[in-house]
């Protein structure tokens, strides 16, 4: 029996390559080969491989759903993979394996992103002065810190709730107290490149038999229904900046056409006939995928389900505005609790449209431009923008980091995956 070792999606994990009763390639010889291989973890029971074959069949420590490699003439795995030849996986290193293998390929992205941050955070402090900075900064209470960090919380938890409604949609039903630590746990990697948090997500999803496409379609609803929601409350602040009223006026125009034409199968058909350009260029591929995730999600973009989505991300950032208002309150910062939640709103959607990860330097800009247009002074609009960003961005990824490290610690399967590789290792 020979033994391999791949990396799907970051995770390490080990093939046996068996012989099964398979119709096979006819060598020279005149035999056949029906060697194919298999991934060793949970399996979903009374699922179909793909030969129709239950795959309570397979050995029951499956970690993901039987894919079949075929061996005649190659061997051709179905996942994108690429092969690790000598793994080196330490048996004295405890229970850090696991996490170590996953957070490899984006630890320094990571990194880099908090070091670009606090680079950030320093170059804005000597911009409105250190003793601004630090005098403003003393208006912090450890109370007020705590009803901060409860705000965010509360967002987190609101979003979660109608991620969990999303995917119940579909007739998924995961528990609740794994799968909020899978949806946290996207919040890990935020910051860094490539939208990578929702990669980790869609993987730890995909172990209930959750497929990509439905986790891209509930990822497209949820993100749907937060711009919406942003451009709402960004109203807020508009209403306050003349020059920006007829700027919203716009945006309300364009959101109350898409949410006219989503409404309709075949308006949405219409529009994408008359919306797509002359084939083979970058936009028109942009734009066919652009109705692609439309089509898949438009179990989510029914009235009453966008409906109950746009309240609660409203709810949730709204609840993230409102602690951005409390801070300037605490530096004395003369805005209304409506103007505080619209720059807030402003500030996050300009950064999301910038395309940089986390929104990392853009956010900040608008944000302090917006305060400091408000009436702020340097030091206090300084002050307000990195305790906020503190306490929303980068708690987030924190708390991100503590969930997936905990699941990658304590899941069933990668304990037994490790386990089995440290047995197979001293003998």
């Amino acid at each position: 029996m020979l033994e391999a070792y791949l990396e799907v999606d970051s995770t390490l994990i080990r093939i046996k390559l068996n012989t099964l009763n398979l119709p096979g390639s006819r060598q020279s010889n005149g035999a056949v080969n029906r060697s194919v291989g298999f991934i060793e973890g949970v399996a979903s029971s009374g699922s179909k491989n793909d030969h129709g074959s239950n795959q309570s069949s397979y050995p029951h420590n499956l970690q993901y759903k039987p894919k079949i490699y075929t061996a005649a003439p190659i061997i051709r795995p179905i996942y994108k993979a690429k092969v690790i030849r000598n793994p080196t996986m330490p048996t004295n290193s405890g229970n850090i394996q696991s996490a170590g293998i996953i957070m490899a390929s984006y630890i320094k992205p990571l990194i880099y992103s908090a070091l670009i941050g606090i680079l950030l955070y320093v170059l804005m402090t000597i911009y409105a002065g250190k003793d601004n900075i630090l005098s403003a900064l003393t208006n912090l209470t450890p109370l007020a810190l705590i009803i901060i960090l409860g705000l965010s919380i509360f967002n987190y938890i609101i979003r979660f709730a109608r991620w969990n409604w999303y995917v119940n949609q579909f007739g998924h039903h995961i528990p609740a107290n794994k799968h909020i630590l899978y949806y946290f746990s996207g919040f890990s990697l935020t910051t860094t490149p490539g939208k990578v948090g929702e990669a980790i997500r869609f993987v730890y999803l995909k172990r209930y038999g959750i497929s990509l496409t439905k986790s891209l379609a509930a990822l497209f609803a949820e993100r749907f229904s937060d711009l919406l929601a942003m451009c709402i409350l960004a109203g807020f602040a508009a209403i306050h900046f003349d020059k920006y009223k007829n700027i919203e006026i716009g945006i309300v125009a364009i959101i109350s056409l898409a949410l006219l034409v989503l409404q309709s199968k075949r308006t949405i058909e219409y529009s994408e006939a008359a919306l797509t350009p002359s084939p083979h260029t970058k936009l028109s591929v942009f734009v066919k995928k652009a109705f692609q995730m439309i089509h898949l999600s438009m179990p989510l973009l029914k009235s009453w389900i966008l409906a109950g989505g746009l309240l609660l991300s409203l709810l949730s950032w709204g609840a993230e505005g409102y602690a951005f208002y409390f801070i300037t309150q605490l530096m004395d910062i003369s805005v209304t609790i409506w103007l505080g939640i619209g720059i807030y709103a402003i500030s996050v959607l300009i950064g999301a449209l910038s395309f940089i990860p986390g929104g990392l330097g853009s956010t900040e800009a608008v944000m302090g431009f917006l305060l400091v247009a408000a009436g702020a002074s340097p030091g206090d609009a300084v002050a307000s923008t990195i305790i906020c960003r503190v306490s929303t961005l980068w708690f987030a990824v924190f708390i991100g980091l503590v969930c997936m490290s905990w699941l990658e610690l304590n899941e069933p399967s990668l304990l037994k995956f490790r386990k089995n590789n440290e047995t197979n290792t001293k003998s």
